[in-house]
């Protein structure tokens, strides 16, 4: 990552102050939800009416096998 971050700030000065700051937040996030974003999201979308939609967002860290 630290990679990623690097070649973008030689193309984007002030970018990889940005990204850090980014991931800084997302972590804090994270840490919050306790990894239930995939439920709030889900409830975010069920707005739009689409079952399918809704079901997708609510389990996209779901192995196919069921095992989480």
């Amino acid at each position: 990552m630290r990679g990623l971050i690097t070649a973008l700030e030689a193309r984007v000065p002030g970018a990889a102050g940005h990204a850090e700051r980014v991931g800084a937040r997302s972590r804090l996030v994270a840490r919050r939800l306790n990894g239930r974003h995939a439920i709030f999201g889900a409830r975010l979308v069920a707005s739009l009416e689409d079952p399918e939609l809704t079901a997708i967002v609510c389990h996209h860290h779901e192995r196919i096998d069921g095992s989480g």
